[in-house]
Parts: structure tokens; sequence; C-alpha cells
């Protein structure tokens, strides 16, 4: 009875603790003028909280095409594993539950509470380092310190460990887990005073709610639209380009510009902003990329270096042939391989790794107005906007 005491009062306490962070939060919306990152609401409103949870079928599934990198900073969060125990002598085995709370300082560590349920117990304060990358495979390392009863009684215990999360949406991560917990008991010898360990081995979800969002230029979390950019863009005006500070190397957008045979980077104005599109083309059965197509991806790559953009959306496609669940999975790899081409080529450049994100959707969303075997659809799409500014 201690000692579901003692469970019982941790777990209301840091759920008093949650609360009182949750209340005194305030909803921030602010936009840097040459940085597109927006800061989303950081509070824990009742419809922000129950999203997560409501969107894990969605996300489990990729619905809607969500399975990819994420930047975690500030973001708070709550898991649930399932486990099982190996125990050493002095330790059983068997089944257990084990519940996180925590903290994203940035994408790189975290803090957080880790309570270990079933055959034996154990309440830790644990760092986090997650070796976060451009892939939604997050592998990471935790350790920390807290108490844990391994033997028949509570006392001082630490841990070590690490595992793989896999990055599903913006909410919603899985992970497979690992821990060894020791305890401190001042014996080595067996009993409810001796030193106890056991190895911790699970997998489960983990749900996160507010932080920071980059939404605004990284398409890499919402339904892809197709090949929309071309109908878009077909009557925009003219403007007086010596009015404005535009690309380098870079002209406005005209007609259906990926309609077009050859790669091509262009640009167009919509009010007091500035989008540089991205259109490159393959070869057939091709994820090669040819000179025109290097030279529309550098002019890119500049225009986003200018402009301090903070992350980009590589999308790769394919031209429909044959059908059927083999050539589905065949093209869905060969655009992923062509928008990997691109994502290399832009590091080449000199463009951070960590700002690319790369997608394939196989021949979904061919272009409007051509037949979905048309060599035109064998392409990869990429757009940036930045503010426009005036000439001095």
């Amino acid at each position: 009875m201690r000692l579901k005491s003692i469970v019982i009062a941790t777990t209301v306490l840091l759920g008093s603790a949650t609360a009182s962070i949750a209340a005194g939060s305030d909803n921030i919306d602010t936009s840097a003028n040459t940085n597109s990152a927006t800061t989303q609401s950081s509070g824990f409103a009742a419809n922000n909280f129950i999203a997560p949870f409501a969107n894990t079928y969605s996300a489990l599934t990729n619905k809607d095409n969500t399975w990819g990198p994420q930047d975690r900073t500030g973001q708070w969060y709550l898991g649930v594993d399932a486990n099982g125990l190996a125990g050493t002598p002095n330790s059983p085995s068997g089944a257990g539950a084990n519940f996180t709370i925590g903290y994203n300082i940035n994408k790189y560590f975290a803090v957080q509470y880790n309570q270990l349920v079933g055959r034996v117990f154990a309440g830790l304060g644990e760092g986090v380092v997650n070796f976060s990358n451009n892939t939604m495979f997050t592998p990471y390392a935790a350790g920390g310190a807290g108490w844990a009863n391994l033997a028949g009684q509570a006392t001082g215990a630490w841990d070590v460990g690490g595992g793989l999360k896999f990055e599903l949406s913006r909410n919603v991560q899985a992970s497979v887990d690992y821990r060894y917990i020791q305890t401190m008991a001042p014996s080595n010898i067996s009993g409810a005073n001796g030193r106890a360990g056991t190895n911790m081995i699970g997998a489960g979800l983990t749900w996160f709610f507010g932080g920071k969002d980059t939404t605004n230029n990284d398409t890499g979390n919402i339904q892809d639209n197709g090949a929309t950019t071309a109908a878009q863009t077909v009557a925009m005006p003219t403007i007086d380009e010596s009015k404005y500070v535009l690309p380098a190397g870079i002209k406005q957008c005209e007609g259906n510009f990926n309609l077009t045979e050859d790669g091509v980077a262009c640009y167009t104005v919509n009010g007091d902003e500035v989008t540089v599109y991205l259109d490159t083309k393959f070869a057939y059965d091709k994820a090669t990329l040819n000179a025109k197509g290097k030279k529309a991806i550098a002019s890119f790559v500049n225009f986003i270096k200018d402009s301090n953009i903070s992350s980009v959306t590589v999308k790769g496609y394919a031209s429909q042939g044959q059908t059927g669940s083999e050539f589905d999975i065949y093209n869905q790899k060969l655009s992923e391989k062509r928008a990997q081409a691109v994502a290399d080529y832009m590091k080449q450049l000199g463009l951070d790794s960590e700002k690319i994100i790369t997608k394939g959707f196989g021949y979904n969303d061919t272009l409007g107005g051509i037949h979905k075997s048309d060599p035109r659809n064998q392409r990869v799409e990429a757009s940036v906007s930045a503010p426009l500014k005036e000439a001095n």
C-alpha cells in the first residue's frame, strides 16, 4: 500500500505541475520577416489537447502523407509503452508498462519523467538526446536517476538506454525503447535490501502538444495539392522589375511553366510576397539530373540562401503507364529517388541537409491538361516564398 501511495502521489503531483504550466501559457503567434517559420500556440487549450489523440489513426496509416522529419522544439509530450522485463537474479521478469511526460528543449535535447508500473515499479527523471536528421527515423539515447522497487523495497536507482523513434506526424510518434535500470541498494546480496537490475524492452506511442510549427514554407506535413501551380500562374500580371528586389537569375513565370519539357525555376509575385517555383524533369524510368535541371536547382538554392528560408519540401512524381499494386510500389520508389536526387544536388550546392524534406507521390497528381503517361509528369517540384522588397 505504501508503494502504491508513492506512485499515486507522484502521478498527481506531475498532473498538477502540468496543469499549472498550461494555465500560465500564452497563445503566441509571431512571424519573422525573412524566416517563414511561424510559432504556434504552446498552450493546452482543450481542443489542442484532444487533437493529437484524435489524429492517431490517420498518423499511423499515413492518411495525410505526414510521415517525415519533425522539429519538436518547444513541444510537451505524453507517452505510453507496453514492455517486457528481463530481470536479474534479484529482480523478476514479466510484463509491464511505462508512462512518460516530457518537454523538448530543442530538436536535439529533451527532459522527461518516466514512470514504470507492473511486476516492478520505478520513477526516473531522464535526459534525452535525439539524433534528429532529415528522415522519419530518429535514434535517441537517454539516462537518468530516481527511485525503483525491483526487489521488494523502494530505493534510489539510475537508468540508461535508448531506442528508435518513428515520426508519424506533427503530433504523433511511435517508438521502440530499451532501458537498463539499476537500484542503489546498499547490499549486493539477494532480498529486499539487495541491489537489483532489470532490462526493459518495449514499444509505444507518444503524443505531442504545442511547440514551434514550420508549415508556412514546409509542405511536408500537409496533403499534396498536386500540380496546381501551373493553373494558378497562367494569368499572373507582369510586374515592373525595376521597382523590386527580385530573385537573381530567375525569370517571372509565364503560363503553364511546368508543362515545358525542360527544368525551370521561375517566380511569381502575390501582394507583398514573392514565390519561386522549381520544376525539374527526368527521363523515363530515371532519377538522373540533366544539365538544365541542375541549372534550375542552382538558381532555386541561391534564392533559399539569400532569403534565409527555413525549410523546403522537395516532391517527386512519376508518369502513369500500367496500373496495379506492383506498378504503384515501383513508381512510388522511383518518385522518391527523383526527389532524393534533387535534394542531394541541393546539398552539394551548400544547402543545409536539415532544411530539406523529401516526399514521393508516385504517379498520383499528374499534371492537368496532358495524358497521365506524358513524360512531363516525370518531375520534381518545390516552391518557397519570401517577403517582396522594394528596390532602393
